[in-house]
């Protein structure tokens, strides 16, 4: 007897979409083209909400408060987080504590140059992470530039360069620091070096960093009829978060569209950006094609980081030239939002605000700003196929958007050589380099097989919880249930950090039950009998022997075997065979009556094979939904009288099917007789 299950593959990569409010945010400030006038943390959220900004290493803290869907703007001395011209280590991290969830964003403003970056909220940043920067190359004099910052004591970190540092250290040589609390730590690249490809990661713990990129100023190079640049600002992205799919948004009031630079961390990753050549990347490489890229949808085979760069406002197209350069972490799929808060800041120089939204068509007439519907008018198609894009100005101040579908969304802010950026998107979507795989799924029982496995380059001694309360240890392998029903399978990883917990991948395995073919025991019958035999058919499924049924019935009268398969509407199905020898009975008789009429006349009032020959044996009568009427013994037994259990409940008229196994002991033979016996009412 065989059963088959039809396979079926799930695998289980899991990424999630997160919100990009939370309690816990960790900033630092990057090195400006000037000395910043204006130093600000930017906070906004659904509800009402207050908490402290802190210094820590520097003893400053302050409070602040807003009301539901409002907004409250911090001022900080900028001489407290500025940071220092040298390359030690420094006291400069800004901690932001709240008792509700908030969207906080990081703004630094000189005399015409302004960066803003939303910051990531802690529980977002994963343990012990490691980072790829992605940043350009700064203008002569203004470095390409990254700061670290610390969320607990005894953080130690290792930093290998992409480039030489302004301290002199080599390109390709990791060197480790350690720092606590509050502390940061900058890194500046020698001339107009990029840092981008410079590798930052927490070793010997499971503590958290944060790090934000970019430059005092920057121009595009090849363009040297713009004079002016801008303080270019965003956080940098865990390698953990990175994405295989991005949206460029478009600036808005820029009819020359910038560029955008992506990263990659694995060899062989090919990317492709709109209608622009197709690239192929190894670890630590990047791509930044030249000025004319924005609204596009980017794509690439394993996952990479992007960043969106405007140009200087003499070049983009802005007919009164406002606008200048700044960085954007690009929208990955995962990183769409239905609902989004921030305050447009109000500072001199940027005068002009907006919200720039990617929304797919079919949801436009479904997106809000401050409770006001989006006008069908504002929306334009994008490059990227079913999707709308919209360009909307709005006030200073505390604003929020509301859409029934996920969105790609930022604000912006312009003015006389003057530009930022920052995403609205939820931050945390982790893309983890491992993943469950869980085969077939569902299962069908019984004799059901699951063959499980976790794929990825970074899985090390895998435990595994099978959900019946059996666990297994290493890479895959199978696993038999036992019963049907849903199990979760957990397994346990190491992912390689010292001194870190692992992680833990989820999935649940569905068994279900299904058809049972059953065709019973092998048996022996004497020649000139008759073996008879009906199944009925899954509902919604199939069922096929390897004989003719005309009517539904087998019927055989010499040694054979019979195959029968079932298949139900779920896809599962059973297989079983039955094996048939008919023998000389010689002195072995067996007559079965196939009708009787149980009316107290005298006449075939009960129910009587004859038996001759075998000396052990029984009669089960059967209604047509397989209920057992009656069991006998055979020979000698009281035979069946058409009542149920031979008690006082009549049987109805109708056919009634019966199962005859006979033996004789001294030969040790065996008989199986089924058939069917007609009631009919007496008279």
């Amino acid at each position: 007897m065989r059963r088959l299950i039809l396979p079926f593959l799930l695998p289980c990569l899991l990424q999630a979409q997160s919100s990009q409010l939370d309690t816990e945010h960790w900033a630092v400030y990057l090195e400006n083209i000037s000395q910043p006038s204006a130093v600000q943390i930017l906070l906004s959220g659904p509800q009402a909400a207050k908490g402290t900004i802190s210094v820590p290493q520097k003893g400053y803290s302050q409070s602040f408060s807003f009301a539901a869907n409002g907004s409250a703007v911090v001022n900080i001395p900028s001489v407290l987080v500025y940071p220092d011209a040298g390359n030690a280590i420094q006291d400069r991290a800004v901690r932001i504590s709240s008792d509700k969830p908030v969207f906080a964003v990081a703004l630094s403003a000189g005399p015409g140059s302004a960066g803003a970056a939303a910051i990531t909220g802690l529980s977002k940043i994963p343990t012990a992470p490691e980072y790829l920067l992605n940043v350009p190359a700064g203008a002569v004099g203004r470095p390409s530039m990254a700061v670290i910052g610390v969320t607990e004591d005894n953080t130690r970190i290792e930093i290998t360069p992409s480039v030489t540092l302004a301290s002199g250290r080599p390109p390709g040589v990791p060197f480790a620091i350690t720092m606590n609390r509050g502390g940061s730590y900058p890194l500046r690249a020698r001339d107009s070096g990029s840092l981008g490809g410079t590798r930052v990661r927490v070793v010997e713990s499971c503590r958290k960093i944060v790090i934000f990129q970019g430059s005092a100023g920057i121009r595009f190079a090849n363009e040297a009829s713009c004079a002016s640049s801008d303080h270019i600002y965003e956080q940098a992205i865990p390698i953990s978060h990175w994405q295989r799919d991005y949206y460029l948004l478009p600036a808005p009031e820029q009819s020359a569209p910038g560029s955008f630079r992506v990263a990659a961390h694995r060899d062989g990753t090919a990317i492709q950006a709109g209608a622009l050549p197709a690239q192929n990347l190894n670890r630590g490489e990047s791509w930044t094609p030249l000025p004319n890229a924005a609204g596009l949808c980017l794509n690439s085979s394993q996952a990479v980081h992007a960043v969106q760069l405007s140009r200087s406002g003499p070049c983009n197209g802005h007919t009164a030239g406002l606008g200048d350069p700044y960085m954007l972490n690009a929208l990955g799929s995962a990183e769409r939002v239905k609902t989004a808060w921030w305050h447009a800041p109000n500072i001199a120089g940027v005068y002009r605000h907006y919200v720039v939204l990617a929304v797919p068509n079919a949801a436009r007439a479904s997106c809000k700003i401050d409770g006001n519907a989006i006008p069908a008018a504002s929306f334009v198609p994008s490059a990227c196929g079913a999707w709308s894009e919209a360009v909307l100005a709005v006030a200073p101040g505390a604003h929020r958007l509301e859409c029934d579908s996920p969105v790609y969304a930022a604000a912006y802010g312009l003015g006389q050589g003057e530009a930022f950026a920052f995403s609205l998107g939820a931050a945390g979507a982790v893309n983890r380099l491992y993943r469950m795989e869980l085969a077939p799924n569902p299962i069908c029982h019984p004799d059901s097989l699951l063959r499980f496995a976790l794929r990825g380059d970074t899985v090390l001694r895998p435990a595994w919880s099978l959900g019946d309360g059996n666990t297994f240890s290493g890479a895959g392998g199978t696993h038999h249930y036992g019963r049907s029903g849903s199990f979760r399978i957990q397994a346990w990883i190491e992912t390689g950090k010292a001194a870190c917990p692992g992680d833990t991948l989820t999935g649940i395995v569905n068994v279900r039950r299904g058809p049972q073919a059953a065709l019973g025991s092998d048996s022996a019958l004497c020649r000139g009998s008759i073996f008879r035999i009906r199944r009925d058919t899954p509902g919604g499924g199939s069922l096929q022997w390897n004989r003719p049924a005309p009517g539904g019935w087998v019927s055989i009268s010499r040694s054979d075997t019979l195959v029968l398969r079932l298949r139900d509407s779920a896809g599962c199905f059973d297989t079983d065979t039955l094996h048939l020898r008919f023998d000389s009975c010689e002195n072995e008789t067996l007559q079965v009556p196939n009708v009787f009429t149980p009316g107290g006349d005298g006449t075939n009032d009960v129910f009587q094979p004859i038996v001759k020959g075998w000396d052990g044996g029984s009669c089960e009568i059967f209604n047509r939904w397989g209920q057992l009427i009656y069991r006998f013994d055979l020979p000698g037994g009281t035979p069946w009288n058409g009542r149920f259990d031979n008690g006082f409940e009549a049987c109805p008229a109708g056919a009634y099917y019966y199962i005859i196994r006979l033996s004789h002991s001294l030969s040790g033979r065996n008989a199986q007789v089924n058939g069917v016996v007609h009631l009919i009412e007496g008279k």
